[in-house]
C-alpha cells in the first residue's frame, strides 16, 4: 500500500470543523476521475477508507482486463493533474499538454475547494508527488482555467470596473441611434454573433455624418469600427465599442465559378503541383 493514490480531505479552518459528506465526497471523486480518465480497463480499487474527519480514501489501479495493479495506465493523467496545478494554482496558465478532459475533472475539483469549508491533499505516491489544494488559492485558479486569457490580459477580468481593451470589431450596420446626445451605430457583428454599440471619435462623426443614412441600416452595410473594445467585467462579453474609427469593407459578388479555374495547375495533379511548388523545379 506505500504506492495507492491517497487523498486526504479535511475541514477548513473556516468552517468551525464541519467537513461536510456531500462537500467532501466531490472532492475524492473527482480526484480519482482525474486519474481514471478514459481509460476503459482500469478501476481504482479502493484499499482503505479513513471514516473520519478527515477523510482519507486510498486506492489502487487495477487493470481489469489483465487482472493486474496497473500504474503505467494512470501514470500520465496523474502527472497532467500534478503539472496543471502547478500551474493554475500558481496564477499561470495551464500548459497546452494538459488534455481537455483532465482539465474539466480538475476544474470540478478546484470549483468545489473554492467553496471554502473544506480542503484535500493529494498524494500520489507513484509519481512520488504531492498536490495540496487550499481554497484559498483555488479561486483565482478556477478563473483561469475558465477564462484562460484573464492571465495574459488581466485588466479585463479584475477590478470592480469594465475591461477595456484596443481593437476591432467586422460587420453590419442594423441601426443608427444616439446615446447621451452623441451619435452611435449599432453593428451585428460577426464572430461575437452579437449586435454592439459603437460610439464614434469626434474625427469620425465630423467625417461620416453627412454620408451615414437610413438606407445603410436597412441596407446592412458591411463596416469595420476600430476603438476601445469594452467589456463586461469578466472579460467575456464584448458589450460595445467606444470613440471607434469607421471603414467601409468593400464586398464582390463572386461565385464559386469564377474563383475556379481548371488550368490553374497546368494539368498536374494537386500532389504534384504542391510538390513542384515546394521543392522547386530543376
Amino acid at each position: 500500500m506505500s504506492k495507492a493514490y491517497k487523498i486526504t480531505v479535511a475541514a477548513s479552518n473556516d468552517s468551525n470543523g464541519v467537513l461536510d459528506i456531500h462537500e467532501a465526497l466531490t472532492l475524492v471523486t473527482s480526484f480519482f476521475r482525474i486519474l481514471k480518465g478514459d481509460i476503459r480497463d482500469i478501476s481504482l480499487d479502493i484499499r482503505s477508507i479513513t471514516r473520519e474527519n478527515p477523510l482519507i480514501v486510498e486506492c489502487l489501479p487495477y487493470n481489469t482486463r489483465t487482472q493486474t495493479i496497473d500504474y503505467e495506465s494512470v501514470e500520465q493523467n496523474a502527472r497532467s493533474f500534478v503539472r496543471l496545478c502547478d500551474d493554475v494554482l500558481s496564477g499561470k496558465p495551464c500548459s497546452s499538454s494538459v488534455s481537455r478532459l483532465v482539465q474539466n475533472n480538475a476544474k470540478r475539483m478546484l470549483k468545489q475547494a473554492a467553496k471554502g469549508s473544506a480542503k484535500a491533499m493529494c498524494d500520489l505516491k507513484p509519481i512520488q508527488r504531492s498536490v495540496s489544494i487550499e481554497p484559498e488559492s483555488t479561486q483565482r485558479a478556477v478563473q483561469i482555467l475558465e477564462f484562460p486569457d484573464s492571465v495574459i490580459y488581466p485588466h479585463l477580468y479584475s477590478g470592480k470596473y469594465k475591461g477595456r481593451e484596443i481593437g476591432e470589431i467586422d460587420g453590419r450596420i442594423i441601426e443608427l441611434g444616439r446615446d447621451r446626445g452623441k451619435p452611435v451605430i449599432k453593428i451585428a457583428e460577426r464572430s461575437w454573433e452579437k449586435d454592439i454599440w459603437c460610439s464614434l471619435a469626434a474625427s469620425e462623426i465630423q467625417k461620416w455624418k453627412a454620408k451615414l443614412t437610413a438606407a445603410d441600416a436597412w441596407n446592412g452595410k458591411r463596416v469595420r469600427v476600430r476603438g476601445e473594445l469594452v467589456f463586461k467585467k469578466n472579460g467575456r462579453h464584448l458589450i460595445g465599442v467606444k470613440d471607434g474609427y469607421l471603414s467601409e469593407v468593400e464586398e464582390y459578388d463572386v461565385s464559386v465559378e469564377d474563383l475556379f479555374h481548371p488550368g490553374f495547375t497546368g494539368g498536374l495533379s494537386a500532389k504534384e503541383y504542391l510538390r513542384e511548388r515546394w521543392e522547386g523545379t530543376d
